[in-house]
């Protein structure tokens, strides 16, 4: 997800996006770049106050990057160790940068720093030279303010306001009260300096802004409050001439690129078939279309057609649920109010309308459960026609509804057909709470708390019934293509379960926590997050195998919420196995704080070079009947790595680096495969065989050839070369005489 904070540069809008520092085109609205190289997540960036056309970078991965934005690559690296919280610079503080860091062997207490960058020839630098200016400050780049050409520092935490002037070398300290009265709530949420007058602007929980000055004196300080909100204030901030506070609470005019980060998505991660967008949870009461190819928003639908009122504990109706049909022509939403026991509950139906380009509301169904809606799924089979388009929906009010199009009699209607109810399905009065449908649209699985029915979608007959007691079904999906009589599903107890359609029995099981379960729709391979020991992982199979085709332990310390397979423009070329369920999608996960994917290959032009020389080279000894060793090592070699990571700017010739870019193209041959190694002894063998041998006949024509008598029995003694034409014969195979 975008960090809440946002830089704008005359032309450009600089950003932290997860591991990345995003540049955008504020005319074009477009990704200039995407810079990455940090190993966690970026806390903060500041541009470089001697150089307009460089940025400051911070992660929790201890290192501080400078980057040139303007070509998207990174010019130096300096390595901290601690992790990085937040990060500031100042114009009067030359070769220096603030960042905050946790303290030392104390929980929760952070410093506010001061790092000594070094000067030096290489990319990578260390920055150790540290000295504490602030103790006790927050965590939030939004708790740090510097005042008038870094003559002070502000820093703020619950309700304590301290002031540190550098020339001075005074520490003011300042309090509010901590007794709530009226709804007030006098913490701190954030703070901002005038840029030119002794001025504090401070946010706090309840919505007030306070204005201080004066702050130079401990006693003699005043502030003056402003009540502009009904609720925390997230950011502040003051024009350029310091004439307008500007902040968070307005409501912004329109997204220009990314994600809207929402406070809960409740709908899920669910693609857009038609134009392979993510579609999640917007702006409240709003439905996102987001291009994961060009980073931007489509365009968003107003799925809730209410004014969405920003006020705390009101109780107001927001998007829960979204399902496509297979081609992507219908849309279904569930809208719910926040009542726990007595929901208002809405199912609308939508249709692309081709003309305007968006989805047209087509049917409103008020009350379809008489509880909250739980799951729903499309059966969209093409061979049977129009007719075959259903939506089933699962309730807490354990039944199951099937909802079909009829035409629409009503002459004034808009449109020809609408949605009504035409089946209700119930499985001993259990909370429906998960369905989905077969590949091939025959067979409906509802999973009603611990036991899963499967559903005849013709006839609506109960087929048979599936349990793995003890807990309730979490996620259930069926198989795909060769995996298509497998049906799975993932208990809360932490068991993993395939069932074999066919057999109606029981295929494997697995003790595995899972809390993600997406199956790729392109191929036979599933997708299963566990959350164990605060750590998610990744187990990738096919229904058919019990053994994963790929783990990843520690895939991210977050826990993840969330996971779908979006389909892929082109199917790449991969050639490791471990790697081919990423071959036709992408997986991309989603946490509490950021989008991310699970991409292992490395691209970059000459790994795609190097890998398409490595693929021809294998083609080549498979078709001399040679057998092909993998090299487990993807990755570029040392030389292509340098030439790729080091800014362009301070590149030697091109003369100079054709010698190491050629020289890294050659394959070892230290690096032989098992039949040649195995050749080259034989040869080696029969060479020294043939010399041995040489060296027998020569002796032997020196000896006595007469015969020898023993035991009254005339012998021949056979020479070297006689014994070795006996061996070749006795290792010939003459299997092919039992054909006869």
């Amino acid at each position: 997800m975008v960090s809440p904070g946002a830089l704008r540069v005359v032309r450009y809008l600089l950003c932290a996006s997860g591991d990345f520092v995003k540049v955008y085109s504020v005319s074009t609205e477009e990704t200039l770049w995407l810079m990455g190289g940090h190993a966690d997540l970026v806390t903060g960036i500041q541009l470089n106050p001697h150089n307009h056309m460089q940025l400051y970078s911070s992660s929790l991965d201890g290192t501080i990057k400078l980057w040139d934005f303007m070509d998207g690559i990174p010019i130096k690296t300096f390595t901290v160790g601690s992790k990085l919280l937040a990060l500031y610079t100042l114009a009067s503080a030359e070769d220096s940068v603030f960042v905050v860091i946790p303290k030392k062997g104390e929980r929760d207490t952070f410093q506010l720093v001061s790092v000594k960058l070094t000067k030096g020839a290489g990319q990578d630098l260390e920055g150790k030279e540290l000295s504490v200016v602030l103790d006790g400050v927050g965590a939030s780049v939004k708790h740090i303010a510097f005042g008038r050409d870094g003559a002070y520092v502000v820093s703020v935490k619950d309700v304590n306001l301290q002031v540190y002037f550098f020339k001075r070398k005074l520490l003011n300290r300042f309090s509010l009260s901590t007794v709530k009265t009226k709804g007030g709530d006098n913490r701190f949420s954030c703070v901002v300096c005038h840029p030119t007058e002794d001025c504090i602007a401070t946010g706090h929980a309840d919505g007030k802004i306070r204005l201080w000055r004066n702050f130079h004196h401990k006693k003699e300080y005043t502030y003056s409050t402003l009540h502009w909100h009904h609720d925390i204030v997230m950011d502040l901030a003051f024009s350029v001439e310091g004439i307008t506070i500007i902040n968070s609470n307005l409501r912004f005019s329109r997204s220009i690129q990314g994600l809207i980060k929402s406070r809960d998505v409740k709908t899920g991660l669910v693609v857009d078939p038609r134009t392979k967008a993510l579609v999640l949870n917007g702006e409240p009461g709003h439905l996102q279309f987001y291009s994961l190819q060009s980073d931007q928003q489509l365009f968003s639908l107003d799925i809730v057609q209410r004014q969405y009122i920003h006020e705390a504990g009101l109780k107001q109706s927001d998007l829960v649920k979204v399902a496509f049909s297979a081609q992507g022509t219908w849309l279904a939403t569930v809208e719910e109010s926040e009542e726990v026991t007595d929901p208002e509950l809405q199912l609308k139906l939508w249709f692309y309308h081709e003309e305007a380009q968006s989805f047209v509301l087509n049917t409103t169904i008020n009350t379809p459960h008489d509880n909250h809606i739980t799951d729903m799924c499309f059966r969209d089979m093409d061979e049977l026609g129009d007719d075959s388009l259903i939506l089933v929906t699962t309730g807490r009010d354990c039944v199951f509804k099937v909802w079909v199009m009829v035409e629409d009699t009503d002459p004034e209607a808009q449109q020809s057909v609408s949605w009504s109810c035409d089946f209700v399905g119930s499985y001993h009065n259990y909370q429906a709470t998960n369905c989905c449908f077969s590949e091939d649209g025959s067979l409906l699985a509802v999973s009603f708390e611990e036991t899963v029915t499967v559903w005849d979608s013709l006839t609506w007959d109960l087929k048979c019934t599936f349990c793995h007691p003890p807990g309730n079904i979490r996620k259930i999906c069926f198989g795909r293509l060769t995996c298509s009589k497998y049906l799975i599903g993932a208990t809360d107890y932490g068991f993993l379960c395939c069932w074999n359609l066919l057999t109606c029995a029981l295929e494997w099981s697995a003790h595995l926590n899972v809390v993600v379960l997406e199956p790729d729709p392109l191929s036979e391979h599933i997708a299963a997050v566990s959350w164990l020991s605060k750590e998610s992982s990744l187990f990738v199979f096919k229904p058919n195998e019990p053994r994963p085709i790929y783990i990843q332990r520690n895939l991210c310390k977050e826990k993840i919420l969330l996971a779908a397979f979006v389909p892929r423009d082109e199917p790449e070329i991969i050639s490791s196995e471990k790697y081919l369920w990423l071959r036709k999608s992408q997986l991309f996960f989603l946490t509490d704080t950021q989008l991310a994917v699970e991409e292992s290959l490395p691209v970059t032009p000459f790994s795609l070079l190097l890998g398409k020389h490595r693929r021809q080279q294998a083609q080549e000894d498979t078709d001399l009947g040679k057998p092909v060793v993998h090299n487990k090592q993807e990755q570029a070699s040392p030389a292509v790595k340098e030439l790729l990571h080091t800014p362009a700017h301070v590149l030697p010739s091109a003369s100079f680096l054709c010698t190491i870019f050629i020289n890294s193209l050659l394959i070892s041959k230290e690096n032989k495969s098992a039949g040649e190694v195995a050749d080259e002894v034989e040869m080696e063998s029969e060479k020294a065989e043939d010399d041995s041998d040489e060296e027998d006949v020569t002796a032997m024509e020196q000896e006595d050839t007469s015969p020898m008598e023993l035991l009254g029995e005339m012998t021949c003694k056979l020479s070297k070369s006689q014994e070795k034409e006996l061996r070749k014969i006795r290792k010939m195979d003459y299997s092919w005489i039992s054909a006869f």
